[in-house]
């Protein structure tokens, strides 16, 4: 990977919750940072089974992206226990009803998916199914850390604020990386929509030219997919750029 620097390039996001609820009970986010050796981009799914794991999703994210280095599956695994105990100092700060104390027993779990993304080319490092797609002329080059739609149907292994679960955390991190070429796409989303996204390129249907329509075409895609039940009502978070 070359260290050459991303020229100013611009990121779109589109983040929404599920049908029905507000925007703020969405437990999926986005945070990105231009850093010396490249833009770093990040997305994080907090699981919704599990106390505050929007703030913990958070908390992940912006570790990422405010790396001066992309990191390795051991720096994960190191940073864990530090992000999980803040994360719970950051609760207990809170007003919390019995059943929520209980709940802090268990920990929050997310995935977290980040990109370093250069003029030449980007490498990413994942754990859980929020996915990374490479498109190049309006079709799909490369996915990651899924390749298809079904990989989807197995519980991923999440990030946890648990100090004991970060000892298997590099065992089931992923990582990849690629080159780039002018005018390639790169498309991140968490698994609501990615899982779409994947079935739609297996179903022959190149769904990529959605995200070039703006940010109002595509809420009204993914409100009609989702009523329709051919994308999960989940939360969403999905950015893209185009070098």
């Amino acid at each position: 990977m070359t260290a050459a620097r991303l020229a100013t390039t611009a990121i779109s996001t589109f983040r929404t919750s599920k049908l029905g609820e507000p925007l703020d009970a969405c437990e999926d986010v986005a945070f990105w940072l231009q850093q010396p050796d490249g833009m770093r981009v990040a997305l994080s799914d907090g699981a919704t089974t599990s106390t505050f794991s929007g703030e913990w999703a958070l908390r992940l994210v912006q570790w990422f992206a405010r790396r001066t280095v992309h990191p390795d599956p051991a720096a994960l695994a190191r940073i864990a226990p530090v992000l999980g105990k803040r994360w719970l100092d950051w609760v207990r700060r809170r007003p919390l009803p019995w059943h929520a104390e209980e709940k802090l027993r268990d920990g929050s779990f997310a995935t977290l998916l980040g990109v370093t993304v250069t003029n030449e080319g980007w490498q990413a490092i994942a754990i859980g199914d929020t996915c990374l797609f490479q498109v190049r002329d309006g079709a799909l080059l490369s996915s990651f850390p899924y390749a298809s739609s079904e990989e989807f149907a197995a519980r991923p292994i999440l990030a946890s604020t648990r100090a004991e679960a970060s000892y298997s955390i590099p065992d089931s991190i992923r990582l990849a990386r690629g080159e780039l070429q002018d005018r390639d796409m790169l498309v991140m989303a968490t698994d609501g929509l990615a899982q779409w996204l994947l079935r739609s390129v297996e179903l022959e249907t190149e769904p990529w030219a959605i995200f070039s329509q703006g940010v109002d075409a595509l809420r009204a895609v993914v409100d009609e997919e989702r009523v329709h039940r051919r994308m999960r009502n989940d939360d969403i978070c999905c950015a893209w750029l185009t070098i």
